[in-house]
């Protein structure tokens, strides 16, 4: 999923601030009850790992706990993981 963002210029710092900000970003999401019914959100933590999705029956918080520091890393810095900006997902 692509906004037309670079991921690594939402997130100001080196390459640790950015997998920080960008786990913080997945977890607020997660957290949220909103993304069980918005299918940018829902295909956003499918394409981090579809096997991993499925195996924790499609809970984004077991799924964060369970992907690798590295794994995340190499999404953001493959800019594969391109994360909504505040406000850039739509509720309609």
């Amino acid at each position: 999923m692509k906004n037309g963002s670079n991921s690594r210029s939402a997130c100001s710092g080196g390459r640790g601030d950015a997998v920080v900000t960008h786990r913080a970003k997945l977890a607020e999401l997660g957290l949220n009850l909103w993304w069980t019914w918005n299918p940018e959100v829902i295909e956003l933590f499918r394409e981090l790992d579809p096997a991993l999705w499925r195996e924790t029956h499609h809970n984004p918080i077991a799924l964060l706990a369970r992907f690798d520091e590295q794994r995340l890393t190499a999404r953001i810095e493959s800019e594969s993981l391109d994360l909504p900006a505040a406000g850039g997902l739509t509720h309609g």
